[in-house]
């Protein structure tokens, strides 16, 4: 018989590599490793995705005519933020990646979103970007304070 719990535990939903229910003061170096990098990960993805899309442009049927070098450049800075985070965690980096999703939401109440977007499209943008900016202030505290986190004891094989 499947142990479909510890399966569940084992490749979902840990503890030590998942650990995003944890208050920041319980978590460990590991644990916060695990979250930061996870959310490097994302949020390099998600801006090398914008970057593209507005170093290139896309189809001039879309509210995104054209190339906005101004914006593939901001794109890119978050990107190179993200990758500063995962592997120096300085405060002021992790402040620069949580305005991220303030901008995003900018551009978006200023530009639109496009005339083709029906409301759920809407409500799914505005709902990650949400999470987005939630998660960045605890990555914020996270950040802060990383130097006092205790240090893990040792794995077992």
């Amino acid at each position: 018989m499947l142990d479909w719990e510890g399966l569940f535990r084992r490749y979902v939903w840990n503890d030590e590599k998942t650990p995003f229910f944890t208050a920041v003061p319980d978590l460990t170096r590991r644990q916060a490793d695990y979250e930061i990098h996870l959310y490097c990960v994302f949020l390099g993805l998600l801006f090398s995705v914008i970057t593209v899309i507005f170093a290139i442009g896309i189809d001039p049927e879309s509210s995104l005519r054209g190339r906005s070098l101004g914006s593939a450049f901001y794109g890119f800075s978050v990107v190179c933020a993200a990758i500063l985070l995962a592997f120096f965690k300085p405060p002021s980096i992790a402040l620069y990646c949580t305005f991220a999703p303030v901008i995003v939401f900018a551009w978006v109440f200023f530009k639109g979103l496009g005339p083709n977007l029906a409301r759920i499209d809407h409500i799914v943008i505005f709902s990650i970007l949400s999470l987005l900016l939630l998660h960045s202030f605890r990555v914020v505290a996270i950040v802060r304070r990383y130097p006092q986190m205790p240090e893990p004891p040792p794995q077992k094989r």
